[in-house]
């Protein structure tokens, strides 16, 4: 079986695993790189430990905890985490509540817009960044975002509060302070640094994983 460790200060972002795809493997395996402590839901706990990754909390329905501790128990030490509301209002009030500064989420493509509002609505103090089976999706609540972009890339930006207005600089074609009414798709031929500036947040920058 593959390891790694719990990171003890908690530095590292954790990383949730809601629901997931064959095809997101590549992405998840990075992941797993920075030896985060890993949080998995019920759906895919089978997915997870077949291909001998560690599962730090499992996530699982009350009637099932003691199922799943005998079917993980050559995985121990796990931290068994019975969901009673809903899965994401749970691990922000239990699993991970003061511990963290950051969460990536894995989710795929039908679970992703109820994903994208639960993390807004628990996930306040975190900073959050959801992998769905193509895009990444950034959740800025800070007044700036900046990044280095390659060639011929392509970000699109989605207000989550009303009366959003937006400023760029280094896209294709920039904007100066307008406002962020449905969202726009901005970008850039050649690769460079970029800026996204609003007058507040959370906005959603999501963006194809290559």
């Amino acid at each position: 079986m593959s390891s790694h460790h719990i990171v003890r200060d908690e530095q590292e972002p954790a990383l949730l695993l809601t629901a997931l795809e064959s095809s997101q493997w590549p992405v998840i395996l990075q992941l797993f790189g920075w030896s985060p402590t890993v949080l998995a839901a019920e759906s895919v706990l089978d997915q997870i430990s077949s291909l001998g990754h560690k599962v730090d909390i499992a996530l699982v329905s009350v009637d099932q905890v003691n199922y799943w501790k005998e079917q993980l128990t050559y995985q121990n030490p796990v931290d068994f985490r019975p969901v009673r509301e809903n899965l994401i209002f749970d691990v922000a009030s239990t699993a991970i509540s003061g511990k963290y500064r950051a969460i990536n989420v894995v989710t795929d493509d039908a679970g992703l817009p109820n994903v994208i509002a639960q993390c807004q609505l628990h996930f306040p103090n975190l900073d959050v960044v959801i992998y769905s089976e193509t895009q990444r999706h950034i959740i800025v609540k800070n007044h700036m975002f900046q990044k280095w972009l390659a060639d011929f890339s392509r970000l699109s930006v989605m207000p989550m509060r009303e009366n959003t207005f937006i400023s760029t600089e280094g896209f294709d074609l920039d904007m100066g302070e307008e406002k962020l009414a449905d969202g726009i798709t901005l970008t850039k031929k050649r690769e460079g640094q970029i800026s996204i500036r609003i007058n507040h947040g959370p906005i959603l920058i999501s963006e194809e994983i290559t």
